[in-house]
């Protein structure tokens, strides 16, 4: 309660463009603490959500038969999954690039200030391929398409988070 009211007073203290070195202190010790109390924890790289997606990827692969489905299925639109795949793997190409290139060759942590328009083509070429990969795959799953290819793409996410680089 008595920070509630230190909050209160400061705040009217400065609507009313008053100073009080002595009041700014304890609130930034008190704000400190609390933000010290509720920081978020560091988490490993394998935690219940990684756990999660990972399993339900492998199941999703497993029981749909998507490799033998992509590789055999008639109903398939051969030259739309290819322009799908094209895109997603254009996608993977930029990420790769800024990733290794930037952040582990270049020692460069904001990319972004020398490629700009990186990640924005990144997920414009995403969302196009996934959007034509589910026309696509849509004769053989039909409504659950989009469902079977977010959860492959988690799994694939966050499998490489485990990977060791």
């Amino acid at each position: 309660m008595e920070s509630n009211k230190a909050f209160e007073q400061a705040f009217h203290d400065y609507t009313q463009r008053r100073y009080n070195q002595l009041t700014d202190d304890k609130l930034q010790r008190e704000g400190r603490k609390i933000l010290d109390k509720y920081a978020p924890q560091k988490l490993g790289r394998i935690n219940s959500h990684s756990v999660f997606w990972m399993v339900a990827s492998f199941a999703v692969f497993y029981y749909t038969d998507f490799y033998l489905a992509l590789r055999f299925d008639h109903r398939i639109h051969r030259p739309w999954m290819y322009i799908g795949i094209g895109l997603v793997s254009t996608t993977v190409a930029i990420a790769t690039y800024l990733i290794v290139y930037y952040h582990y060759y270049m020692k460069i942590r904001e990319y972004e200030k020398h490629e700009p328009y990186a990640v924005p083509l990144a997920t414009v070429t995403f969302i196009s391929g996934m959007i034509v990969l589910c026309y696509a795959l849509w004769p053989v799953w039909s409504i659950l398409t989009p469902i079977i290819l977010f959860t492959l793409f988690m799994g694939v996410v966050f499998i490489s988070t485990i990977l060791p680089f």
